[in-house]
């Protein structure tokens, strides 16, 4: 007989789940250029909780575009703590990011560059950081304000950010701002930069006021032609707005359920 074929044994245990290479090369030399969904997760494995909070504090370029789960729990996530060492910030594109919210100046004591650009949920940003040099919100479509106190940022990109309504930046190292004349909504507009030259004041965005329609004569008379007539009132009381107990009738009173004038000017009462 020639040798038995080897069967199908049982299915073994499915395979660990190993850490990833690049996640020791990052708490090393602190450059992460790869996707948010491949950062180390407790979800995955609880001794990946570790290594995430390794990861984050030894990070110094966190590069994350275009990613679909990327939620504010990771901002808050990441700014609970200070994170001195990080230095360049990128989570352009992140889909479902509504609000940014950095502060306070005590979180990124380090960072240089922020880009939270390509964000089409992106509605409100409040940053406070002193050692920020470069912000780019470009190309934010619903972002509707924006708050900056960054003591030594020297250049905004707020190209394409159609919807802008209020911008508000505090900075002693201003020497650019670019693509502000792109939103025809900017009502409020305050910059608190003593460095910045050559600035062209965008024209602000004034609400019109609403149209007081005022209908003619004649339309009026004609809406009051359609009405239906008005009933003519009926004074006193009637059977119906009278209610009779027991004790009433003991003591000859008659009380008015719902009475249409004082007691006084009733008749017969």
């Amino acid at each position: 007989m020639g040798p038995k074929k080897k069967g199908k044994g049982k299915k073994g245990k499915k395979g660990k789940v190993k850490a990833d290479p690049g996640w020791a090369r990052t708490i090393e030399w602190g450059y992460w250029s790869r996707p948010y969904e491949s950062m180390p997760s407790a979800a995955v494995k609880p001794a990946f909780g570790v290594i995430r909070e390794e990861f984050l504090e030894a990070v110094k370029e966190l590069d994350m575009i275009w990613s679909k789960t990327l939620t504010e729990d990771f901002l808050v996530e990441l700014f609970s703590i200070p994170r001195p060492n990080l230095e360049i910030f990128c989570i352009r594109g992140a889909y479902l990011l509504k609000r940014f919210v950095l502060s306070p100046y005590e979180v990124l004591t380090g960072l240089k560059r922020l880009d939270i650009g390509c964000m089409d949920e992106l509605q409100f940003v409040l940053i406070q950081c002193k050692s920020l040099e470069w912000l780019s919100l470009a190309r934010s479509k619903s972002l509707t304000k924006a708050l900056v106190e960054a003591e030594n940022l020297q250049e905004l990109v707020i190209d394409n950010c159609l919807k802008l309504a209020s911008l508000m930046v505090w900075s002693s190292q201003m020497k650019s701002i670019t693509g502000l004349d792109d939103s025809k909504k900017l009502e409020v507009l305050y910059l608190d930069c003593p460095t910045l030259v050559n600035f062209k004041r965008p024209k602000l965005y004034v609400v019109p006021k609403p149209k007081v329609f005022h209908p003619t004569l004649l339309a009026l008379r004609k809406w009051e032609d359609k009405q239906e007539p008005i009933p003519d009132q009926e004074f006193g009381l009637l059977a119906k707005d009278l209610v009779v107990d027991d004790d009433a009738l003991r003591e000859d009173i008659v009380y008015p359920n719902v009475p249409r004038f004082p007691r006084t000017h009733l008749q017969g009462f």
